[in-house]
């Protein structure tokens, strides 16, 4: 085989980047719209809103779903943003997850992002003021089903999850997303929500998927974290920007071919990247620290996955 062959089938195929493509579009204009309308302070909750609704809106959910899913995941990042106690957050993180319950039995594990953004906007993250993250987030996530709709991107079918399993799953997602969104507000652990992210993209209502998604999700992130933490310290900080922002869209295309060591491998090449842009050892740090916290995460999550099993089993 080549050298050229094998860096052609090491991308994405081609109808995974036009996806790709329209998916950052999506986002980027639910950005636009808000900042048109209010400035950063609204362009960042409704790019949030966008990212939350997403794999929902590839379901082409039914409308109160829809609406169920947005004015929960509203009113939980409205209130994480009021610089709650770590117990508090902590709770506000696990009943947003577990009262989407409805929408896990219907479209499957569409609620791994709730934790990580509601989370995020309590630890301080992501800042924004209440009113703006509630408005963002609706704003973000209607036009982002909208968008879907009208340019009629390819429908994902929802897998089948049994009112047990899923009453595990909300359950167990909730509960230890929440525990530990509590202990690193409380303790502000630098890079702490690294565990809250990893967490809660590896536990699927898939007992048997999520040992799987567990090894991929550490393989990936420490291959993408060491690259990530070099490139940020080797090159000038415009070149390390436009690597991350690359990383980001092939990331994102990965992710539609399903290809999910390079989704995950990409995607901690960007992060490390953006954090680390012109300050090498700030990048070998946060390659470090993401790599122990994904690590932790995902223990944690087959933990979790194994006692989704065992209920299951009953």
């Amino acid at each position: 085989m080549s050298v050229k062959t094998r860096v052609l089938s090491s991308l994405p195929p081609r109808a995974a980047m036009r996806v790709a493509g329209i998916v950052v579009a999506i986002v980027l204009g639910c950005a636009s719209v808000g900042f048109v309308v209010d400035g950063v302070d609204l362009a960042v909750p409704s790019a949030v809103g966008s990212v939350a609704v997403l794999a929902l809106a590839l379901r082409r959910p039914s409308w109160p779903y829809v609406v169920w899913f947005v004015v929960v995941l509203a009113a939980a990042s409205a209130l994480a943003s009021q610089e709650l106690a770590a117990v508090a957050a902590g709770l506000v993180v696990a009943v947003a997850v577990i009262v989407q319950l409805p929408v896990v039995r219907r479209y499957g594990a569409v609620v791994g992002v709730v934790p990580v953004i509601v989370a995020n906007i309590a630890g301080g993250t992501l800042e924004s003021e209440p009113i703006f993250a509630a408005m963002g987030t609706v704003m973000g996530a209607v036009l982002t089903i909208a968008a879907v709709r009208v340019l009629r991107i390819p429908r994902v079918p929802a897998p089948d999850v049994g009112r047990r399993v899923a009453w595990a799953y909300v359950l167990m997602l909730g509960l230890t997303a929440g525990a530990v969104t509590a202990v690193v507000v409380h303790e502000d652990l630098p890079h702490g929500m690294w565990l809250v992210i990893a967490l809660s993209t590896v536990l699927v209502p898939m007992p048997h998927e999520t040992v799987a998604r567990g090894r991929v999700r550490v393989a990936g992130t420490i291959v993408g974290a060491l690259v990530g933490s070099a490139v940020a310290a080797l090159v000038p900080a415009w070149v390390a920007i436009a690597v991350g922002l690359v990383a980001v869209f092939v990331s994102v295309a990965m992710m539609v071919a399903q290809r999910r060591h390079a989704f995950v491998a990409y995607g901690a090449l960007a992060v490390v990247v953006l954090v680390g842009a012109g300050h090498g050892d700030v990048a070998v740090d946060a390659a470090a620290v993401r790599v122990g916290w994904t690590l932790a995460g995902a223990l944690v999550a087959v933990g979790a996955g194994w006692a989704i099993s065992t209920i299951e089993r009953r």
